[in-house]
């Protein structure tokens, strides 16, 4: 740490702050600072070269008067357009909340009759469901040069477990609950060998590479295409929904995202985890119940680990949801992308006006910094016809007192100066070693 220790107290360390804090000052120890032991630091020497400018103390004091009351209305303008994000996240949530429980709907089932409940929508599934184990136990048995001699070994075909009801939601008459287990199957990644990862090839989906409702790919590793032919069952597909099993509650949000056709191909790494459903017409209601805060609170509370956060696929597979009918769980998606759609375009514009305002601090700084926020000091003088302390003055009071002398008093120029800032001398000039 540094302390600075200004012998003019009256807004020297107020100016001088609001150098360090410009673009200016921030460049400066940016470009001088050297990184040790993982940190970085800047030197007491190289501060002292830092240079900047020194009006005279008047117009100091008008210039940080003047910063001060726009970066206030600048930080009011930020709040509004924050509260205007964080409404936006409120409005999602309740929309999220209204589409799994029905309410959303409530107007389309009063003019729309249902023919078919989502209790026939459960039974496809669990068809479903069976045949798909039954074709991978068969495909197991095949890989094994064998071949089932009765019909015996479907007995051991296990059903979901049954979903926790909630007494919090009263559901319409035609949606059911149900979970995870019932409507999709989980599969977790493999551990691929670090040693084997090449240049280029197909892409490995880590955990690095997710965030928040989309895959990133930032730091990307690589698994050799003539070695894909054991791993072409963890190809990830467009649409599909991939989990993060590790640290999967981040700041911004739940790591779980849908695969888009331009983050194909792509293999899944361990510690990630795919819904491969067994009715790919679910897929979009499945997700938009992902998103709703419930999943990521019974996430919260199968979570192990305080160092590494880890959820388990029976945590996940246990997450019990609604589900309603067909033609309204159709009418449910479209809805909510609609509503879903307005929101991104409203915070496409707050997040945009909200860079620009965070360009203004730096803006309103730099103009400061420069002398074009306030007339300067010999300006002033000229006009009112009176005496001022140009900067040299003040420069050459701070040098006497640095050197050992007291300070002088402030002289007085009966001719104004032309100039309104000192020559930039730097720091070493009015701060103690």
């Amino acid at each position: 740490l540094l302390r600075f220790r200004f012998l003019e107290t009256d807004t020297i360390p107020a100016w001088s702050n609001l150098f360090l804090t410009s673009r200016s000052g921030r460049n400066f120890i940016e470009s001088h600072a050297v990184s040790s032991a993982g940190q970085h630091n800047i030197s007491l020497s190289l501060m002292k070269t830092l240079v900047l400018p020194l009006p005279p103390i008047a117009e100091q004091r008008r210039i940080l008067a003047s910063v001060e009351r726009l970066l206030e209305k600048v930080s009011q303008a930020k709040e509004r357009l924050e509260r205007v994000l964080a409404t936006l996240r409120r409005f999602r949530q309740a929309v999220l909340a209204a589409a799994c429980s029905g309410r959303l709907t409530a107007d389309w089932r009063e003019i729309n009759k249902v023919t078919i409940d989502a209790t026939n929508v459960l039974n496809r599934l669990e068809v479903l469901r069976r045949n798909e184990w039954e074709v991978r136990e068969l495909a197991k048995l095949a890989a094994r040069g064998g071949a089932p001699k009765s019909d015996g070994w479907k007995e051991r075909y296990k059903p979901p477990v049954a979903p926790k009801l909630s007494s919090d939601v009263e559901l319409p008459s035609s949606w059911v609950w149900t979970n995870v287990a019932s409507v999709a199957r989980l599969d977790v990644g493999f551990a691929f060998r670090s040693a084997e990862f090449s240049d280029s090839g197909v892409r490995l989906l880590r955990g690095e590479n997710m965030e928040p409702g989309s895959l990133r790919w930032l730091d990307v590793k690589y698994w050799p295409e003539e070695k894909i032919a054991n791993f072409t069952h963890l190809l990830i597909e467009a649409g599909e929904i991939i989990l993060a099993l590790d640290r999967p509650i981040i700041s911004t949000g739940l790591k779980v995202a849908r695969a888009k056709p331009e983050d194909l191909p792509c293999l899944l790494v361990q510690r990630m985890m795919r819904f491969k459903m067994f009715d790919t017409s679910l897929t979009d209601y499945i997700y938009l119940c992902l998103l709703t805060p419930s999943f990521t609170e019974s996430l919260q509370d199968s979570t192990t680990g305080s160092d590494l956060p880890h959820i388990t696929g029976t945590g996940v597979s246990e997450f019990t949801f609604s589900l309603p009918p067909d033609d309204e769980r159709s009418e449910i998606v479209r809805r909510v992308q609609i509503l879903f759609s307005l929101a991104d375009r409203i915070e496409g514009q707050a997040k945009s006006a909200l860079r620009r305002v965070e360009m203004l601090s730096q803006a309103v700084m730099a103009k400061a910094l420069r002398g074009e926020l306030v007339p300067t000091e010999a300006e002033l003088a000229r006009r009112e016809g009176r005496n001022y302390e140009p900067a040299s003055e003040l420069l050459a009071r701070l040098k006497a007192s640095k050197n050992g002398g007291a300070i002088p008093k402030r002289a007085r120029v009966k001719k104004p100066s032309k100039q309104a800032m000192g020559n930039g001398d730097g720091l070493r000039e009015f701060m103690e070693g």
